[in-house]
């Protein structure tokens, strides 16, 4: 990665502060909990908007690959992963690209959706570093971590 220099890395530390953490919520419909994208987007726009940067988690290239015909929830369904690259744009001209990974299936058309929205969503929580109450920080536990033995070849 080339150093990046200007005023998106006084920027980005800015954004993530107007930002703060995302928490995954129960939403009607939805058989777990998320982190919305449309809320993530609200709080983008109107923190870039705030700092004056013209570009907050555009996509600037995307990549989806059909993984062929799978059965979800009992039904045929297809499977689609996606990668993205997002900008992060300063009024000076200056930026950075994150990119994000994700997978999206469903019974109908909407599996490549899915993978795309998630992959914009990790490419931006990943990459600015955004806190997360739900994730498993194994430092915390006050239980011990088992890690199992490794199998050897041929037994």
């Amino acid at each position: 990665m080339d150093k990046i220099e200007g005023k998106i890395l006084k920027d980005l530390v800015e954004l993530r502060k107007k930002i703060g953490g995302l928490k995954a919520e129960r939403k009607p419909g939805i058989t777990f909990a998320v982190k919305s994208a449309k809320d993530l987007l609200i709080r983008l726009r109107d923190a870039g908007d705030e700092l004056n940067m013209p570009l907050v988690g555009a996509i600037v290239s995307s990549n989806t690959q059909l993984l062929g015909p799978i059965q979800v929830f009992n039904k045929d369904g297809i499977g689609c992963h996606t990668t993205v690259v997002v900008r992060f744009m300063s009024s000076d001209g200056s930026y950075v690209d994150f990119a994000g990974s994700g997978h999206g299936t469903s019974n109908d058309d909407k599996a490549g959706g899915k993978a795309h929205t998630y992959a914009w969503k990790a490419a931006i929580i990943n990459g600015l570093c955004l806190p997360d109450n739900d994730m498993v920080d194994t430092d915390d536990e006050s239980k011990p971590v088992t890690i199992p033995e490794k199998k050897k070849w041929g037994k």
